[in-house]
């Protein structure tokens, strides 16, 4: 996967983390490590954010094929990466924005991709090109890294996609459309 964890040497920071996330249409508030407890599938993105003529960058949705189903993006470097974790074997359920983490101290931050595995495993997925991560952006990922790692929980931040690796990943994403899949009698003949 086109995933790393390596970050500059950073203090993460010691304090409290909170977790807010919207699980069925309710708000929940629960320690940073119990968050390692939720249903992926039944988390609501936190946020999005609004279009407007001459925006810079596009949001969209991304028809993922291992939920079935759209989840929004914000930019088309966080739909790669949208598409790196849809090719990711074993992910069973994906939500992106999924949920404010809140250290004591005031500071907030919103992982872009959160993804459930079939052997129960969770991933927390941060996505930023690493032209573009800034000190404070590097130091909101040590503190999340510092924070699932805490839990029990994996994290990745999706910084290093070459235009070519973005390039495959969309052409092949083009071909887990259901349309494209055997149906039981077709894998019958062919086997």
């Amino acid at each position: 996967m086109l995933m790393s964890t390596v970050l500059p040497a950073r203090e993460a920071g010691s304090s409290r983390c909170m977790v807010e996330a919207d699980v069925g249409g309710r708000r929940v508030t629960v320690d940073a490590l119990d968050m390692g407890d939720f249903v992926v599938g039944s988390l609501h993105q936190v946020r999005s954010s609004p279009s407007w003529k001459g925006k810079k960058n596009y949001s969209g949705y991304y028809w993922a094929a291992a939920t079935r189903r759209h989840h929004w993006f914000e930019s088309l470097y966080e739909q790669s990466a949208l598409a790196a974790v849809d090719r990711h074997p074993g992910r069973r359920e994906i939500c992106t924005q999924p949920f404010v983490l809140t250290w004591d101290d005031g500071r907030l931050h919103i992982p872009d991709i959160c993804v459930r595995f079939d052997s129960g495993a969770l991933m927390v997925v941060d996505v930023r090109p690493r032209t573009r991560i800034d000190e404070r952006a590097a130091e909101s990922f040590a503190r999340t890294r510092a924070v699932c790692e805490t839990a029990g929980i994996a994290y990745r931040l999706f910084a290093d996609a070459s235009p070519q690796e973005i390039a495959n990943l969309r052409f092949l994403s083009g071909y887990r459309f259901t349309r494209w899949q055997l149906t039981a009698v077709e894998r019958n003949i062919l086997s």
